[in-house]
């Protein structure tokens, strides 16, 4: 009996793609289904309270539709404050430091520049980690956007040990997926090819699943990433800026504002805020900086997460008066 190599070959193909075909017709569902309460709640929100959703939502900076991930950083707007002929300070970090939930006049940066009279960067990149700091740092474009500046102030919290590995940002919505593997005792940017986020459902789900284990990795874990990060940026900030300073203030994580907080939990401690000062890194924690707590829902945007105004306005004369600024 003759075989017909060239027919079963045909039928095999044909095999592999019905099942590709399945298997991405069944990631498409599983992944609206996952995606689908986030989406439907910032429509509820919209719906309901267009005002507040915009106030929460609406980005800071502003990047092109089709990212070009080894340029991320250099497309996005700096936001500045103009102040007197003093060295500038850049604000850098997530969320906290972007200002989601507050108007431009009441961000970090803004009481900052208000209170010191200084020209302040605004380099907050919402939903970001450590590795952006360090990205934005080393950018080959950052000292022509900012040619000089006395110090870098990275708004530091807890989320920040599992966001070495990813940003907050959902796969949907285009996950900025920046990773950073330390090989030979350097930082090795890895970065995910840009149609995983686009062009299969099936490499998103892979790629999300990816993300999730890494992202739930103990601090343990994670620790010595986030302190490499840390000791480069802080290089880095003294070759972008002779003389410059680098400055870690760590605030209260958003879960923590109620009446359950354990004293020492999800928050650096002695040991380790050591092996950060060893490095030349100024380390500063915002509620020892005011004397008391910060952690009453009063100090929260009304998403219950974010810094509110009063809280900025409490911290940052007494970190001005602790920096000299």
């Amino acid at each position: 009996m003759k075989i017909n190599l060239k027919k079963i070959f045909i039928i095999n193909i044909c095999l592999l793609v019905v099942v590709l075909i399945s298997l991405e017709a069944y990631a498409f569902y599983t992944y609206r289904i996952r995606c689908a309460p986030m989406v439907y709640r910032h429509a509820h929100m919209l719906k309901n309270n267009p005002d507040e959703y915009i106030k929460q939502n609406m980005p800071h900076y502003e990047l092109p539709r089709k990212y070009d991930y080894k340029k991320i950083v250099s497309v996005l707007k700096t936001r500045f404050y103009l102040g007197s002929e003093k060295r500038a300070i850049i604000t850098i970090g997530c969320s906290y430091t972007d200002g989601v939930g507050l108007n431009y006049n009441q961000t970090f940066a803004a009481k900052l520049n208000k209170y010191t009279r200084r020209l302040i960067y605004n380099r907050g990149l919402s939903a970001s980690g450590p590795q952006f700091v360090y990205r934005q740092l080393s950018d080959e474009n950052f000292t022509n956007e900012i040619p000089d500046a006395e110090y870098v102030i990275y708004t530091f919290i807890y989320d920040h040990f599992k966001r070495v590995y990813r940003t907050m940002v959902q796969m949907y919505s285009s996950d900025l997926s920046l990773r950073y593997d330390v090989k030979n005792g350097k930082l090795k940017e890895r970065f995910r090819p840009f149609w995983f986020m686009y062009w299969s459902f099936l490499l998103k789900s892979c790629a999300e699943y990816d993300d999730k284990v890494t992202y739930d990795k103990e601090k343990e874990n994670n620790f010595p990433l986030f302190m490499k990060i840390m000791e480069e940026s802080a290089l880095q900030t003294k070759k972008n800026y002779p003389d410059s300073k680098f400055v870690l203030l760590e605030v209260p994580e958003s879960g923590l504002c109620y009446d359950n907080y354990v004293p020492g939990t999800m928050e650096l401690n002695r040991e380790e805020i050591k092996t950060l000062e060893n490095m030349g890194i100024i380390y500063i924690n915002a509620e020892e900086l005011v004397g008391h707590k910060l952690r009453n829902p009063k100090y929260k945007v009304s998403d219950k997460e974010h810094p509110s105004e009063l809280f900025w306005e409490e911290v940052v004369p007494k970190l001005a008066k602790k920096l000299d600024l």
